[in-house]
């Protein structure tokens, strides 16, 4: 790379290698901006490195460890940056009248999360066990909690006692509950 601008630009010192002024206005010229330590700092250790770059297939290609280089002095900028102070607050902030408001929304907000958690919880536990149960069981279960037939209805369509009916719905009740409580220790383990 070094080799084919500075030959393009007439500037070859005879080891075959630009200069770094040379290397920079080349990243100039492709469009980049140089305003960022990283950018800098990047083409600088490519430019130190270049001269002992050797492809190898096995170890990837140019691009990637372009990448990684690049990525390298991204990271040391950021952990050479200091973290943004908050803005000091003063007592008037503490004893203003507005702050002494609450704020009813993250309340409401908190119930509506919390009720979607549930329904995501239940939606899933139902999931499962539909698929870990009998399935003539499960239909019986569906029917009759979900679907709000009467157990008189179920027996005569189905073809089954009223209490394989009340039977199937302990079942698979059972088997929900156990599975939320599942579901929950894997969130929540104590």
């Amino acid at each position: 790379m070094k080799e084919g601008f500075a030959r393009k630009q007439g500037k070859s010192d005879g080891s075959g290698c630009a200069s770094r002024h040379d290397l920079i206005l080349l990243v100039k010229e492709r469009g980049f901006v140089l305003d960022s330590g990283s950018v800098q700092e990047t083409v600088i250790a490519v430019w130190k490195a270049m001269p002992g770059f050797a492809y190898h297939r096995l170890h990837g290609s140019f691009k990637s460890w372009l990448l990684r280089l690049a990525s390298w002095r991204i990271g040391d900028e950021l952990r050479k940056r200091r973290p943004i102070a908050e803005p000091e607050r003063s007592g008037a902030d503490e004893n203003s009248k507005i702050e002494q408001i609450p704020d009813p929304a993250p309340e409401e907000m908190e119930a509506s999360w919390d009720e979607e958690w549930k329904r995501s919880v239940m939606e899933t536990a139902i999931r499962r066990v539909r698929r870990k149960a009998n399935p003539e069981q499960y239909q019986l279960f569906d029917l009759f909690t979900r679907k709000g037939w009467s157990v008189e209805k179920i027996s005569e369509g189905m073809k089954v006692g009223p209490e394989r009916v009340y039977m199937a719905k302990h079942r698979i009740k059972r088997l929900i509950e156990l599975e939320v409580k599942s579901l929950q220790g894997r969130v929540f383990p104590k």
